[in-house]
Formats: C-alpha cells, structure tokens, sequence
C-alpha cells in the first residue's frame, strides 16, 4: 500500500511546524530508526505513512482508537484527537481535525477483519487460589536465590539448555518446561539480567528479595501486566476468555498479542492471576485499581515467622514462612532441603564452609541460630560450625599482577584440584606443593571453587578477609536513543528550502506518484491558449520535466514541471 500523496502534503506540513521536542517524542512514538536516510518532512511522512509503519503505529491501540481513525468526515476533535494526532495518525491543528485517507484505507480494512467484542454478563467471580499467589512468588524468590549461585547459561541460538531447565525445575519445584515462562518474568521485572556467565541477579533483584512476600508479588504481576498494550482494562468487559478478549480488543496486534498471551500464560497461572484462559479477581484489581491490591492479596500470604527448630540432624525445620531477611541470612550457610508447609534446611560442612567463605565468621553463625532457634542448639550444630571453621582458611585466594594465586595449608589439597574436571577452566598452574595460579580473575576463581564446594576464603593483596559479592548484575539501563542528528537534517532542510513552496512540492508529488504507479490529472498552462487538463500515467522526471502515458490519446507527453499548475489524485 502506497501513501496517498494528497496525504504526504498534509502530513509534512504539519511534521514541518512541530518543536524539537514534539519531533522527539513523535519519533520515539513511531519507532523511527535514528540513522534512517531522511532529507526532508516529505521523507519522513512517507516513512510514517507507509504500510509496515502504519501497522507498528495501530498494534497498540484498542479498538475504540483505531474506530476513531475509520471516519474521515468526522472533523470535529474526540477525546483521542491529540493522542492520534502525537503519533501522526491524523492531524489536528486550530481546533479542527483531518484524517489521513492511507490511515482510514487500513483502520478500516483491520476493523473489518477484528472479531466482535465479547458480550455477556460483567467479568467476575474467579477467586485466586490463595496457595498459588504464594506458590509463584517463592518460585521467583527460589530462581534468584538459585541463579545467584549458579548462573543459568543461554545456548548460542538462545533459550536454556535441558540440563538447565531441568535443575532449575527442580529447584524451583516446576516442570522443566515452565521454567522459561519464570526466566521470563524475572527478566520483565528486572530482577535478572544475562551476563557473560548466564542469568544472575541483579541488583534490583537483590533489592526485591529484601522485601516482604506482598509486595514482591505485586512486583511481579505489575510485570506481568506490563507485557500487554496499555489500557488492558477498558477492553476487559465481560466474562469471557482473555485471549478473545485481547484478539478483538486489539484489533492491529492479534499476532503480537497472540505469542505474548502465550508466553505468560503460565507464569500467569503460577502467579494466581489467569484461571485457565480467564482473569482472576486480583488480576482485575490490579488492572481498574491497582493501588488496593496490595492490601487485598496481603491475606493470601502467612504472616512471617522468626523462629526455627533446630534438630539434632543438623535439619532446621521452618514451621512457617520465614521473613525475608532472616531466610536470607540463613541461605548463605544452609542449604534449602524440602519447600513445603513447613521447609527444611540442612546444614553441612559444604554450606558451613559457604557462609565462612562469604565472610561470616563461625561466631556469628552460632549468634543468629540463637536468636531464631526455638529448640536452643543442639551439640551437632556446634561441633559442625567448630569444626568449619577450623578447615575454613586451608585454601586461601588473593590477587597477583593480574592473575589469582592459590594457596593451601595441605598439599593433597591442591593435588586434588589440579586433577578436578570441575576446575578445568580455571588453567591451574601449580607454583610448588602449595601454591598454584589462575590467569583469571579472583572473583571468577572463587566462585568456581565454591560452586565445586571447596573450602576457599578470598584475600586482598594486603592479605585482609575479603568478603566476595554474590553474582549481582547491574540492571540493564536500555540504551538511550539520539534523534537531535536526524532532527537537524529536517529542520535544517526546512530552512534552506522550505518544503511549503509550490515547486517543490509539485515535484515531490509528481515523484512519489511515479513512484507508485499512479495515474494523476495534470492541469498544465499552455502560454496563449490557456489551461488544459490531461489524465497521466508518470513516466519519468527529468530536467525539469515530466514525461507521461495519456492513455485516453495512447501517447506520451512532455511537460515542464513549471507549467504544471495542479495534481490531482483519481
């Protein structure tokens, strides 16, 4: 579908007049490459008015917005004149509005072919179970808690690889094939972000984990809903599945809306807020009222407990959900066992040695088992943490000249992590009995010696404890988008020549019309015999003049494009 030229004009006298600021904001809107090759207004309304371009533009707006673009006699402002008339969908100056016949041509032919809205009585009355609200947010706690240890890698063409999909369902206590839905969500919400190592937290994942267990929910299904176009809400009007509801809600984005529905459909469901192809009572709060839902989901989650049993077993059973600052703690030197009503922890020398390495001191281990131990502590706990710290210190890592020297208390030690698969990319390089390097770095070495459960303790090159931070990415920051350069090129064209004079733009009309094989009638002024109008089919232009098919007479005619005193579209 060609722009209409009659189109091109309208639009590009008023994308001539706009502020730098408006331009900035309208090409943002419109999603306009920053390096498109563009001279002038009249480009960049072609660009704007072309097919591919016109469909980017109506994907997200409902059904009542793109109704509003299908009547071309209505001139009169509505309520969504200014926001269409921002994203150049019409044009809307001194109070009267002119519609864009290429807008009109495709808002009609896609209403055409939207389904009807669904009718029926008022949505309502699917309660979320309050075990799934709870359900999905531990499931996200449990994916950044477990990426923070061991980064989930992406294969080459992307997407999890089956071991990944199958550890992190298991830790997450999900189907394997759920777990993209979860990393999805994660990601949406920015709280992980992929790394050279793989998915791992990032810092406002970390923040995330600090907070309590509603409003980290509400969190998620915020990001949740942020994955549909605005104003979801509106097109919600009676009981009826929400993928038909976005299919004719939607009417310019089926197919984007389609795979977006699909994608969170599961994570919809773990999160409580779809009930098979139906919204649930919260996820409706959260869409008219979002404001209450905190308040109202709050019951959904138990209140938090600060209090454990310790067992003899070195097991720690929670008889309840932990708050979130006490169970971080505790997950730095106990491993999570069972994730039920009541969950299980167990301590080993592997996660004692953990929490060491972290920079907690056995000390302060044996404080805060303490403070939430119900059953005081039994003697097993005591001897394990005494004896971690003991063995806490044998392999010791510091920076060198670039490079990460290891250094162990007993040679079998190293001989042992020389010959390890595990530590095969770290290129060990041994020194002497007991020292060994890596040319890596030594946040790389340590966290691969504690993924392979050795007992390792990181030092600065003064030789003080250093206490590593856990595998925390930044939050990606999209990269900003600079559109001055373009700007300049138009506004700069506009003023060296001004796109309004009737040469120009008699030429750009004439061209754009042999450029999409359109047939025009030319009134052409012939000096001493007056104005004559002739129906054109362009041929081509050049030095000054059009060659064209007059198709009535089946001849060719010439004319200087200066005689040319007016177009007009068939």
């Amino acid at each position: 579908m060609q722009p209409r030229v009659a189109d091109l004009r309208v639009l590009a006298d008023a994308l001539s007049v706009l502020s730098h600021s408006e331009l900035d904001a309208l090409l943002r809107a419109r999603q306009v490459s920053p390096t498109a090759r563009l001279i002038d207004f009249f480009d960049l309304a072609e660009l704007l008015l072309s097919e591919d371009s016109l469909r980017t533009a109506l994907a997200p707006l409902d059904r009542t917005r793109i109704s509003a673009l299908t009547d071309p006699t209505v001139s009169d402002p509505t309520e969504f004149s200014a926001e269409l008339a921002r994203r150049a969908l019409l044009v809307e100056v001194d109070g009267r509005v002119t519609h864009l016949e290429s807008v009109t041509t495709l808002a009609r032919e896609i209403s055409a072919l939207a389904p009807s809205p669904a009718t029926g009585p008022a949505p309502g009355g699917h309660p979320a179970p309050m075990g799934r609200l709870a359900r999905g947010e531990r499931a996200l706690s449990e994916l950044l808690i477990g990426l923070g240890d061991t980064p989930a890698r992406e294969l080459i063409r992307g997407g999890l690889a089956q071991p990944e999909l199958r550890r992190l369902g298991t830790e997450l206590g999900l189907e394997p094939e759920a777990v993209p839905a979860i990393v999805t969500l994660a990601r949406d919400a920015g709280l992980i972000a992929r790394t050279i190592e793989g998915w791992v937290p990032t810092d406002h994942g970390e923040h995330w984990l600090g907070l309590g267990t509603a409003t980290r929910w509400v969190r998620l299904a915020t990001a949740w809903a942020d994955g549909f176009p605005p104003g979801l809400e509106r097109i919600i009007t009676a009981e009826a599945p929400l993928g038909d509801q976005l299919a004719a809600g939607y009417p310019a984005a089926t197919d984007a809306l389609s795979e977006a529905f699909t994608e969170r459909r599961v994570s919809g469901e773990l999160l409580g807020l779809l009930d098979g192809d139906y919204l649930t009572d919260p996820a409706r709060l959260l869409l008219t009222d979002p404001d209450l839902l905190e308040e109202s989901v709050t019951a959904a989650f138990p209140a938090p407990i600060t209090g454990v049993y310790l067992q003899h077993d070195l097991s720690i059973i929670l008889p309840g959900t932990l708050a979130p600052h006490i169970e971080r703690t505790l997950r730095g030197f106990a491993d999570l066992e069972a994730r039920a009503e009541a969950s299980t922890y167990r301590l080993s020398d592997a996660s004692i040695i953990r929490g060491l390495s972290a920079g907690t001191t056995g000390e302060e281990i044996l404080s805060f088992l303490t403070d939430i131990s119900l059953t005081g502590i039994p003697q097993p706990v005591r001897y394990l943490v005494s004896r971690g710290s003991e063995r806490f210190g044998s392999l010791v890592i510091r920076p060198h000249d670039g490079q990460t020297i290891l250094r162990v208390t007993e040679p079998p030690l190293l001989d042992q992590m020389l010959v390890d698969r595990n530590l095969s990319a770290l290129a060990l390089r041994r020194d002497d009995i007991q020292t060994a390097h890596s040319r890596f770095d030594p946040d790389v070495v340590f966290w691969a010696l504690t993924d392979a459960r050795y007992p390792v303790v990181a030092h600065t090159i003064s030789g003080e404890v250093r206490r590593p931070r856990r595998r925390v990415a930044p939050v990606p920051v999209p990269a900003e988008v600079d559109y001055h350069p373009l700007i300049e090129v138009l506004t700069s064209s506009a003023r060296e020549a001004p796109t309004d004079t009737d040469a120009a733009w008699m030429t750009r009309r004439l061209s754009s019309a042999l450029r999409a094989k359109e047939s025009l009638q030319v009134t052409v002024t012939v000096p001493g015999r007056g104005d004559f109008t002739f129906t054109l089919e362009p041929t081509g232009i050049s030095g000054g003049r059009l060659r064209g098919l007059d198709k009535a007479a089946d001849t060719e005619r010439t004319f200087p494009i200066s005689s040319i005193t007016a177009v007009a579209e068939l």
